[in-house]
Formats: C-alpha cells, sequence, structure tokens
C-alpha cells in the first residue's frame, strides 16, 4: 500500500469516526431528555407514581427540556475545543 491509499484510508476512518462521534453526542442528548423527563414523570404525577406525562405537561415542561438539551451540548462542545487546543500542542501533549 502505497501512501496516497493510506491517506484514503485515514481520510475514510476520521470521517467514521467522526460520524460515530455526533451518533454519540446524539444518545448523551436523548439520555440526559430521558432522565429529565422521568424525573418530571415522578414529580407531576401525584395519584399514580411513575405515570406518562400528559401533553399538557410536557408543553409546560418544554423549557426545561430544550434548556438540558442546550446545557448537554454546551458541556460537550467546550469539552471537546478544549481537548482540541490541548492536542495542538504537539506531539508531546498527545503522548501525554
Amino acid at each position: 500500500m502505497n501512501f496516497f491509499e493510506h491517506q484514503d484510508r485515514a481520510r475514510r476512518q476520521s470521517r467514521w469516526l467522526v460520524f460515530v462521534f455526533l451518533l454519540s453526542v446524539l444518545a448523551v442528548v436523548v439520555a440526559i431528555e430521558f432522565i429529565l423527563l422521568l424525573a418530571l414523570g415522578v414529580s407531576d404525577s401525584s395519584t399514580i407514581p411513575w405515570q406518562p406525562l400528559s401533553a399538557e405537561s410536557m408543553r409546560r415542561n418544554s423549557g426545561l427540556l430544550a434548556a438540558g438539551a442546550c446545557a448537554t451540548l454546551l458541556v460537550i462542545g467546550l469539552a471537546s475545543l478544549f481537548k482540541t487546543w490541548k492536542l495542538r500542542s504537539g506531539g508531546g501533549e498527545v503522548a501525554r
């Protein structure tokens, strides 16, 4: 295999890794939203524990759900930017 074949292979792997990273970010956001929905379901039900949330309850709490998604994306984005910035320092930083 020559240099250009290695380069093409590395690009394909990089695209795949970016795709998997985006899927994992989506999975984390969905998991956080699910946890928020569970917490809202417990606190919203007065008679039946673990009762599913009604449409009215979902509308009432949509701001909280949106804030949870935004906060999760912000934390993941800032952590990714910080790590990218640290790794730009060179090979020594990558080795550590």
